[in-house]
């Protein structure tokens, strides 16, 4: 408390089935939920300069994955239960973006093909009806588009520059 003016994290998965095969983490949402509960207590509400620059706050990130619309708006409505409109800002990604090389499915605490999904982009209609329900439920914030998903943005992961 008093160290940090800016809270920006992220919530990844809503379901107990969904953050045990991502994450090994069948808590997830619970300590997510927690953590943000107390971010917000810590700094209040989003304020920002003259300039519209934040300066203090909560921005929540969530990452629309594919095949988990559903889990995606359980995010939002739980978000939304736990603060009012002015409370918090959310940032909803759809960059996704599967690595071609990517051992998906391969992780030791998933079912059998839970990862599957990560093998594809997000479509069309996950990204427009999960934004949709950001708007119903009258988030502020920032909606990014699918276009953003591109090869044009993922490094090379080949040490360049480092």
């Amino acid at each position: 408390k008093g160290l940090a003016d800016i809270w920006l994290p992220d919530f990844k998965f809503f379901g107990r089935e969904e953050s045990a095969a991502f994450a090994s983490a069948p808590d997830y949402a619970e300590v997510c939920v927690a953590a943000l509960v107390q971010m917000f207590r810590q700094v209040g509400k989003p304020s920002f300069d003259r300039r519209g620059m934040l300066q203090k706050g909560v921005m929540v990130r969530h990452l629309i994955l594919p095949s988990k619309r559903k889990d995606s708006i359980a995010i939002l409505k739980c978000l939304s239960s736990l603060f009012r409109k002015d409370e918090i800002l959310l940032s909803l990604m759809s960059q996704y973006s599967p690595m071609p090389n990517a051992a998906v499915g391969q992780h030791p605490q998933s079912a059998p093909n839970a990862l599957e999904c990560l093998r594809r982009r997000i479509t069309t209609f996950e990204q427009q009806s999960v934004a949709a329900v950001a708007r119903e439920l009258d988030f502020e914030g920032y909606t990014q588009e699918r276009s953003s998903a591109s090869a044009d943005f993922i490094p090379p992961f080949d040490l360049t520059g480092v």
